[in-house]
């Protein structure tokens, strides 16, 4: 199923001349009689198909975005009385930020994984398929370069590894203009490509397993994930902002809000990435061509210099021989480095946009979730008469939105676009007072609680061993310094200077009567 796809063979030629485009001048058709042979239709029918499907899916990303923003502006315009304020809001930001910070620390492994899987699948078969194809292009240049040169000489209609000749003028007009030349004989000639069909040929297989097929592939799998692991983010968050009191169906209101404008952005953010792989995997085997090209311009540039006279295309075809040897081992090499390093610039471009899905999500929801804190700051700001007329305003906003939706429901329907409606799960919740109990649970249970208004009564301090309490009443000697040589000593009561307590005590300086 990987390698299955539409293939068409047309004859233009006869196509233009039974429609009868071409003029009668130019002559009958050599194959067909019947326009639908030529296969121009089935390919016209497959173009249209082609972009229908563009334009559908381009629409549909337009559409699901459209109907994102009305259901956030229907969001913003309904009542916004019970959004919580001061602390309950600032908890609310964080732990929003927290949710989506373990999101970002969910889609890093994905985004490894798929750079693992690619790496491996590189160095296991397309490294050594691109190596082995530079291999075969090295052993057969020399071969294929003497074919242009052989006495059994191509035509416009037929070309073989043993009937690959051209004539001189031929031979000279291609190597003047870097080996592409259109012959009236020969027909079209590109030396370049046909050096490198070789290399084409052995790696063809394993490029587009790779580079098409299992990206693709894998893109699915993480977008798949990815989308799963977005749904339960959010709705675990949405699920916290049960315990602050907002009301549960204005919450659900939210999450499906958020959750649809994070899927939408998510599913066009995997579709772009299925644009860049394809657009740059079709570059990189582009680059092969102009890479030889570039390398055998020094060639072509030899061979036109050749001394002119008697002997001349002998003359040519030996440059061409003796120049290219020099340079068909480098010419292909290189071409493989190139190759292989525009490969890991993609693959690092797309585990890079695969690890900023988090931050899409985080963007998309937070448009949506902010409500509940921003709005809370803004209004310390806002006088009574300016709050009246916002209210005022979002009340005549509404039905014109309500009109809206069902526009953008019509055009789901006819587009087929099915949006998820998440339910909250009511007996799942964890409020507050009970998340603050179960990490107090928690925290005794792993010896990290202490209770600062617990009485000292309660405390069971035992004395460390090998500490003694050092008392100023017993002598100072031998016995008091063999015990702090031995032990840790803790002096509860003398002062820093030993020899201060010998002094005697100062007198006060001023007498009361």
């Amino acid at each position: 199923d990987n390698f299955d796809m539409d293939v068409i063979c047309i004859s233009a030629n006869d196509y233009l001349k039974v429609s009868k485009i071409k003029a009668a001048r130019d002559g009958n058709s050599n194959c067909f009689s019947n326009i639908t042979d030529t296969q121009i239709p089935q390919l016209r029918q497959f173009v249209h198909q082609r972009t229908a499907q563009f334009c559908k899916a381009n629409v549909k990303s337009f559409v699901e975005s459209t109907k994102d923003v009305l259901d956030q502006m229907k969001l913003l315009a309904s009542d916004v009385d019970d959004v919580p304020s001061g602390r309950s809001a600032f908890r609310m930001k964080n732990q929003f930020e927290n949710k989506m910070r373990d999101l970002d620390k969910s889609i890093r492994p994905l985004a490894d994984q798929f750079k693992s899987v690619i790496d491996q699948k590189v160095r296991q078969s397309l490294t050594s398929s691109l190596k082995n194809g530079a291999s075969k292009g090295s052993a057969q240049a020399a071969s294929i370069v003497d074919s242009w040169g052989s006495k059994s000489r191509r035509s416009n209609g037929e070309r073989r590894p043993d009937k690959n000749g051209l004539y001189w003028s031929t031979y000279n007009a291609v190597t003047r203009r870097e080996g592409v030349y259109t012959s009236g004989t020969a027909g079209a000639v590109d030396l370049n490509q046909e050096l490198i069909d070789p290399m084409e040929k052995e790696m063809s297989t394993e490029w587009q397993s790779v580079l098409d097929s299992t990206i693709k592939r894998l893109l699915n799998d993480a977008e798949r994930k990815i989308l799963q692991l977005s749904t339960s983010t959010i709705t675990a968050f949405a699920q916290e902002l049960q315990s602050s009191g907002l009301d549960t169906a204005r919450i659900t209101s939210m999450l499906n809000t958020a959750n649809r404008s994070a899927t939408t952005a998510l599913k066009t953010s995997f579709r772009d990435m299925a644009g860049v792989a394809t657009n740059s995997q079709r570059d990189l085997s582009r680059e092969l061509l102009p890479s030889i090209k570039e390398k055998m311009r020094p060639t072509y540039t030899n061979v036109q210099s050749v001394p002119r006279g008697s002997g001349t295309f002998d003359r040519m075809k030996s440059a061409m021989s003796s120049s290219c040897n020099h340079v068909v081992h480098s010419m292909f090499d290189d071409a493989t480095r190139t190759l292989l390093s525009g490969i890991t610039n993609l693959i690092n471009q797309m585990k890079s946009m695969i690890g900023q899905s988090g931050e899409i999500v985080q963007k998309n929801s937070a448009v949506v979730f902010s409500i509940c804190w921003d709005d809370t700051e803004s209004k310390k700001m806002i006088s009574p008469e300016m709050a009246k007329q916002i209210r005022e305003c979002r009340d005549s906003l509404l039905p014109s939105l309500n009109t809206l939706v069902g526009i953008q429901n019509e055009a789901c329907d006819l587009l087929g676009i099915e949006r998820e409606e998440i339910e909250l799960d009511v007996m799942g919740v964890e409020t507050f007072d009970q998340q603050l109990a179960r990490r107090k649970e928690e925290a005794k249970l792993n010896g990290d609680f202490f209770d600062m208004c617990d009485s000292d009564s309660e405390l069971n301090i035992e004395p460390k061993k090998g500490v003694y309490v050092k008392n100023e009443k017993f002598t100072r000697g031998a016995t008091s310094a063999a015990k702090t040589q031995e032990a840790e000593v803790i002096d509860l009561c003398d002062s820093d200077d030993d020899e201060y307590d010998k002094k005697p005590a100062a007198k006060p300086s001023i007498q009361y009567s």
